[in-house]
């Protein structure tokens, strides 16, 4: 199934969420004319189809908004919207899945910071993926950060103490949301080498604790040389689907 945004707009970073039997997609939504980005969602039916062809705003603030990472905790829908500008990561609350999004926490803040990605793992600790830079000097790329934190609603996020993980724009930058393949945990990164929304790495996370890290790349998805697609830089798996953004040259 093949979502195509009209030619004055870009549709990126897609995250599914079920609820009640329904699928919801939240996406980034760019306007050409626009400098900052806002947050929609489309509709779809079991089959993954679209109920409206036009996905709805459900979020814009004065600043740039991507990576709309919505998830479920106890019987509550959450999101932590890429927010670099800012330079913070704020925690968001739906009063009315999934529309009616309000700020409840900033979870870290001081630098910016890039496709905040959060995991409750089995030992009990929320962990929170990102890239991250102080000032313009730093790419926004190439360093991987990991924040903890036992209580995702109250505690603060500590930072871990081996930031940064990983030093390199290929695998670096989060892709997606965390997911357990063959009873292993998969870590999808983006490659920005040699540009940008290139394409996707895989890795597997062989040790998470709020004091040590370990990962090892597992695979990756690069477009061909011959293909139709330029690049990719978001890669979801959840309830039965397989969700990527792409980049491709239009005819109009």
């Amino acid at each position: 199934i093949e979502l195509i945004p009209p030619a004055d707009r870009i549709w990126a970073d897609p995250c599914l969420v079920k609820k009640d039997g329904e699928h919801y997609l939240f996406i980034e939504e760019k306007l050409n004319a626009k400098k900052n980005a806002h947050l929609s969602v489309f509709r779809l039916n079991e089959d993954g189809q679209p109920i409206e062809m036009k996905p709805e705003r459900i979020l814009e603030e004065p600043f740039h908004l991507s990576y709309p990472f919505v998830f479920e905790w106890e019987g509550r829908y959450f999101m932590v919207p890429e927010s670099g500008d800012a330079r913070k990561v704020i925690l968001y609350e739906s009063t009315n899945f999934p529309y009616n999004w309000k700020p409840i926490r900033v979870l870290i803040e001081g630098a910016q910071y890039y496709d905040a990605t959060i995991y409750h793992h089995t030992d009990g600790y929320w962990y929170l993926f990102c890239t991250q830079k102080s000032d313009d000097r730093f790419s926004a790329d190439a360093y991987l950060h990991l924040y903890f934190s036992k209580d995702l609603l109250n505690d603060a996020f500590q930072p871990h103490p081996m930031n940064p993980l990983l030093t390199d724009v290929r695998g670096a930058r989060p892709a997606g949301a965390l997911f357990i393949q063959e009873g292993k945990l998969i870590r999808p990164a983006q490659c920005c080498a040699p540009r940008y929304g290139y394409g996707i790495y895989f890795y597997e996370i062989q040790e998470l604790t709020p004091a040590t890290y370990k990962e090892i790349k597992l695979a990756e998805r690069i477009p061909s040389a011959n293909s139709s697609i330029l690049g990719m830089h978001t890669y979801q798996y959840a309830s039965g689907f397989e969700i990527t953004d792409q980049q491709m040259v239009r005819s109009c």
